[in-house]
């Protein structure tokens, strides 16, 4: 399980926890609460051997601009992970690393001059890339949901709004 966790000024981190290996330990839901508890002990410089396994089972990341922290999400045919870097008319999508934890490609786009990037993006089993907005007017009525469908390739993305 990777969870973005991002602070008031964009800037965050990304944590990879091995979900499996923490069931071994007892630990379900809670595991960023054994991170911070592990991390209280060893600041007290009691960190117990369980204390340590579960820590093999969790991995932070370094800090970097991290966008919008909802956007986070895995495309199940690459085993990719992306994020959306940028939500504005000229939008960026950005692929982070699994093993380091940071981003290491970054594709810049415009979708449409009156379409923004969404701030939300999963992927189906095929690796379609999903995200949707909400009308500000003309055509849909303002508040209305658009849901938007593409793919994100090496070097381009291509969305189209479902209809």
């Amino acid at each position: 399980m990777y969870v973005l966790s991002t602070a008031h000024n964009n800037r965050g981190f990304i944590v990879k926890y091995n979900v499996a290996g923490l069931k071994k330990f007892g630990v379900t839901s809670g595991a960023k609460d054994a991170l911070a508890q592990a991390g209280k002990d060893k600041e007290a410089n009691q960190l117990t051997a369980k204390d340590k396994a579960i820590l093999k089972n969790v991995k932070v990341g370094p800090v970097f601009a991290t966008g919008h922290g909802q956007s986070l999400a895995r495309n199940p045919k690459t085993g990719q992970l992306w994020f959306v870097g940028a939500r504005a008319i000229h939008s960026n999508v950005q692929q982070v690393s699994t093993k380091t934890l940071k981003p290491i490609k970054r594709i810049n786009f415009t979708l449409k001059s009156t379409v923004p990037m969404g701030e939300n993006l999963t992927f189906d089993k095929k690796g379609n890339a999903y995200f949707y907005t909400y009308s500000s007017g003309g055509w849909a009525p303002k508040g209305t949901v658009k849901i938007y469908k593409g793919k994100i390739k090496a070097k381009s993305v291509k969305f189209h709004l479902i209809m």
